[in-house]
């Protein structure tokens, strides 16, 4: 979406807000962002950001959530990185997924494909498998 777009995407969905369920949201699901993005004349599916689509499904109290799992993972970056050496390296890769991530879901609606959810969900599988390996280490540089 173009620029112009995407800031009437978020008049609509801020319209959708502002009318009710700022706290908890409407539901899982992109209808009831499409139809509140209709009443600007954009025939989306959904509102092209993470953020704004789980802030319009789920309130406030869901988005809080959702930034609350980033920070636990951000937070076993960094342990990874205290490491240093070779977990430390990983750490960093890990760290530069998860802000790519995070970036490209300002604009982009990250989790609405399987393919995306699969990514997403491989990487917090290697972020957890390297963080035992680190733990079993020699260096054991991660306490359990």
């Amino acid at each position: 979406a173009s620029y112009d777009r995407r800031i009437l995407i978020e008049k609509g969905v801020g319209n959708l807000m502002e009318i009710n369920c700022a706290v908890l949201g409407y539901g899982a699901g992109c209808q009831v962002t499409s139809q509140g993005m209709l009443e600007y004349g954009i025939k989306k599916p959904h509102a092209h950001s993470l953020y704004i689509e789980m802030t319009t499904e789920l309130g406030f109290v869901g988005l809080i959530f959702l930034l609350a799992v980033f920070a636990l993972i951000v937070y076993d970056i960094f342990r990874l990185i205290k490491c240093g050496g070779y977990y430390g390296r990983l750490g960093k890769m890990f760290l530069c997924v998860a802000a790519a991530f995070a970036i490209g879901s300002l604009t982009e609606f990250t989790m609405q494909t399987p393919k995306e959810l699969q990514y997403f969900m491989m990487i917090l599988g290697l972020l957890e498998a390297v963080k035992r390996q680190a733990t079993l280490s020699a260096q054991n540089c991660i306490p359990e």
